[in-house]
C-alpha cells in the first residue's frame, strides 16, 4: 500500500516541479510565475518527493524502500509527462487531489 502512497505524493511533487519550469507554465498558466514562486514550486517537489521516499522506507528497508521508491517516481514522472502533454489542465486538479488522497492514507494507515 505504502508503494501507492509514494506513487500518490510522487505524482503531485511532479507536478510542482514542472510548474517551476518556464516551459510548463505558458501551458498551466496566463502568465508566468514570480522567482518566488517559481522557487517555492522547486521547494515543495523536493518536499514531497522526499516523503514519497519516507513512505517507502517506513514500509521497509532502506534497500528495498529506496528500490520501491525508484519504481513508483517511475510511474509518477510518466504519468506527469503524459498528463503535461495532451491534457496540461488537468495537471492541477489531479496532482493536488493525489496528494491529499495520500496524505490521507498516510495518516489513517491505509
Amino acid at each position: 500500500m505504502n508503494a501507492w502512497i509514494a506513487f500518490a505524493l510522487g505524482l503531485p511533487g511532479f507536478a510542482a516541479l514542472g510548474m517551476a519550469m518556464e516551459r510548463h507554465q505558458d501551458e498551466l498558466f496566463a502568465r508566468p510565475l514570480s522567482d518566488a514562486r517559481r522557487w517555492l514550486c522547486r521547494l515543495a517537489g523536493a518536499a514531497l518527493l522526499c516523503a514519497s521516499l519516507g513512505a517507502c522506507i517506513a514500509a521497509w528497508s532502506v534497500s528495498v524502500g529506496i528500490l520501491a521508491w525508484a519504481g513508483a517516481l517511475t510511474g509518477a514522472s510518466m504519468s506527469v509527462g503524459t498528463i503535461l502533454t495532451y491534457r496540461p489542465r488537468w495537471l492541477l486538479p489531479l496532482s493536488f487531489s493525489a496528494g491529499i488522497v495520500a496524505s490521507c492514507a498516510w495518516a489513517f494507515g491505509l
